[in-house]
């Protein structure tokens, strides 16, 4: 089998930029720390759906779809297609990264 790693942070960071450069900076680095947490869960099995480039260029329109309320676009962009375990885990890490 062969496994492919994810997107460098800075690559995400020019990808999320080039789609959406209305979102700040410090915001998207926090969507891709995030991101990352979220994979080490589906890595390990704690999460069974990771945050793929797309899933992060989705989060960051509905940021802009929501006036920049970043939880509540988290939450309908990806959070809402999880199992109620995953989505628990997965405000966990949402919590430990924006702190709210």
């Amino acid at each position: 089998a062969i496994t492919l790693g994810y997107l460098s942070k800075d690559h995400e960071l020019k990808i999320l930029k080039n789609n959406v450069p209305s979102i700040s900076k410090p915001v998207m680095e926090k969507m891709i720390q995030l991101a990352s947490l979220v994979r080490d869960g589906y890595g390990n099995g704690r999460i069974g759906l990771t945050l793929s480039p797309r899933s992060l260029v989705g989060w960051a329109y509905k940021i802009e779809q929501y006036n920049g309320d970043v939880r509540e676009a988290f939450k309908v962009s990806y959070a809402d297609k999880l199992r109620e375990s995953d989505r628990n885990v997965v405000f966990e890490l949402y919590t430990k990264v924006f702190g709210k």
